[in-house]
């Protein structure tokens, strides 16, 4: 049995900061190669329409710390590029961005000429929830990938309980003979180690700013803060501290960022944009907020929830979808439609050093860090004993 890993968004982000997919498709392979013999990765050649092998030198630059190993899979990883050929009994597990290709039915058409065993990730169903927060087109292109999966994955893993009971929901509305079996994969929050500059150039100050983490998007609901920053600015007596926004601008945002950049009392010195982020310097900011917020509208996991929790820092979290179960009782979580329960909440840590106190000594006692290669290990395991079931 071989375990076949589709790299095709990590090959695509060589050279980048990787977003939260992007990691997941990493470590995925990374504990692979690592850690299970026979493993090979491939990506989908989207002129071709076919799968190819990832070259050593492509394989070295995609995955960090890689170089330092000198295993059996690195040792028979191909020189140059060829089309893969997949064998009875593979097991071919994609965890990327690929609802706007036709991956999945290059997949369909290899099972039915080859008995292999297909695995899908799933993040989240939002464009089928809420399409009017997504690119728009997504309202057509997702359903079909999320469609196609249904009828072509043996497998499927969502990444929490929220997620995968909106899943099994939206598939059980389907009319397909496939019932691929839905499981749930726990994500790691360690961030890879980095020897980046970390603060060099922030022009911020240890404790003296508030962290959002996020592509700035709508359904990511950053005008919430924006708000809550006026207002609290207004009031007497408060040591304002910085609102530091961390990703890269996404779509249907130009206004919201017009009306950042249009408000002097606050933009630059209080609100800060910063976008193609280093591991070391985003290490760097977790690790001295005074708090961090993540008031988003829906989500299917919220990474940045537990990578601020893992780090022991306090975070202010929507109370939706699978934010709580990210939370673990030990965030403050708020509506994210309700503004002025934002702002009283950011105020009161502001204006109150005890409960930050607080809060970092209770998430330092309870909180249990779950690191990539833990959440590997759990992911392979539970694979594993489904396929030889």
């Amino acid at each position: 049995m071989r375990t076949i890993v589709d790299v095709s968004t990590s090959v695509r982000y060589i050279g980048r900061n990787a977003v939260g997919i992007v990691r997941t498709e990493r470590e995925i392979a990374r504990y692979a190669i690592f850690n299970i013999e026979n493993t090979e990765l491939v990506y989908f050649d989207r002129e071709t329409q076919d799968f190819r092998n990832v070259a050593k030198n492509t394989l070295l630059l995609m995955i960090p710390d890689i170089s330092e190993s000198n295993n059996q899979n690195i040792r028979n990883a191909s020189e140059a590029e060829r089309l893969f050929l997949f064998q009875d009994d593979d097991v071919f597990i994609s965890a990327g961005l690929q609802w706007d290709i036709d991956f999945i039915s290059a997949v369909y058409h290899k099972k039915i000429q080859i008995n292999i065993t297909f695995v899908q990730i799933v993040y989240d169903i939002i464009p089928i929830i809420m399409p009017e927060y997504c690119v728009p087109g997504m309202d057509v292109l997702f359903p079909k990938f999320i469609m196609d999966t249904a009828w072509t994955a043996d497998i499927i893993y969502a990444i929490s309980d929220a997620t995968k009971r909106d899943l099994e929901s939206f598939v059980a509305t389907l009319q397909t003979r496939n019932r691929p079996s839905v499981r749930k994969i726990t994500l790691g929050c360690d961030i890879p180690p980095d020897t980046t500059n970390k603060a060099e150039n922030l022009d911020l100050r240890s404790g003296k700013y508030v962290l959002y983490v996020s592509t700035i998007e709508p359904r990511k609901n950053h005008k919430i803060l924006f708000d809550a920053w006026r207002e609290i600015s207004n009031r007497p007596n408060i040591d304002l501290p910085d609102l530091v926004f961390v990703g890269n601008t996404g779509w249907n945002t130009s206004d919201l960022i017009s009306m950042i950049e249009s408000c002097p009392r606050l933009f630059p010195d209080k609100i800060k944009i910063l976008n193609n982020v280093s591991d070391g310097t985003l290490e760097w900011l977790y690790n001295n907020a005074l708090f961090t917020v993540y008031p988003s509208l829906y989500e299917g996991w919220g990474l940045p929830i537990a990578e601020s929790l893992a780090r022991g820092t306090p975070c202010i979290a929507s109370s939706t979808s699978s934010m709580p179960e990210v939370a673990e009782g030990l965030c403050e979580l708020l509506s994210p439609y309700d503004g002025v329960g934002w702002q009283a909440k950011i105020a009161d840590y502001i204006s109150n050093p005890e409960i930050l106190r607080n809060l970092r000594s209770d998430i330092k006692s309870n909180y249990r860090i779950k690191t990539w290669k833990s959440a590997m290990i759990d992911f392979y395991s539970d694979l594993h004993a489904v396929v030889r079931a």
